[in-house]
């Protein structure tokens, strides 16, 4: 977990520096008011690695110098217990996927006719998670314990994006950050698997202004 800390961080700053060399020469665009994107990262969910996937849709509330925008997204993520080989004896792995679904809103403070500006974002994901627990009792013994649970969660997101819109097109490329607390009704399986409030992600967005 504090290996995935410190390379967001680092992701935000090399974000922020991008952004503001790139100040200079952020020359204005035709207006957009509407974004719909992809978005792939990695990161963490429950205190176990996971690769995530989605699409996005943003609403910015007014044509001209806009600042302020609405957002949805709708993702799937799946991970586990980063481990390789056989199981062994009292070892625990864990394996996730789910989905969540989360409105939310984008400050930008450059507004949307710009090429590049950077977003400060919130969202409240609720969604519902599948969690596999396997557990192999003694060296002896061939079956695995294994134990499916089903969670209902809920979060509270802050991101960080920096979006870069090429010439006057409406392709978009953004790096995006967010990081968050999860409410989970999942009670821990076994004695060494996590239930970590903590929600982590940080990837890219690929799509289209217009």
């Amino acid at each position: 977990m504090q290996k995935i800390l410190i390379n967001i961080l680092l992701f935000l700053g090399c974000a922020l520096v991008a952004d503001a060399r790139l100040h200079n020469h952020n020359r204005k665009i035709i207006p957009s008011t509407q974004a719909v994107t992809g978005n792939f990262g990695i990161g963490a969910i429950g205190g176990y690695a996971t690769l995530g996937v989605g699409i996005e849709y943003e609403q910015f509330l007014k044509r001209y110098d806009s600042k302020l925008s609405v957002t949805l997204k709708a993702n799937a993520f799946m991970g586990g217990t980063i481990s390789f080989g056989e199981i062994d004896e009292k070892e625990v792995r864990s394996k996730n996927y789910g989905f969540f679904v989360a409105p939310g809103m984008r400050f930008h403070p450059l507004g949307n006719e710009h090429r590049v500006d950077l977003g400060l974002g919130i969202s409240t994901p609720l969604g519902s998670g599948n969690r596999r627990d396997m557990l192999k009792g003694s060296y002896f013994s061939s079956p695995i314990v294994e134990t499916t649970r089903h969670d209902f969660f809920g979060a509270v997101l802050g991101e960080v994006t920096s979006n870069f819109q090429f010439s006057n097109r409406k392709a978009l490329f953004s790096l995006f950050a967010i990081g968050g607390v999860i409410y989970s009704n999942a009670k821990v399986t076994f004695k060494d698997t996590y239930n970590d409030p903590l929600y982590l992600q940080f990837g890219l967005r690929l799509g289209g202004r217009w």
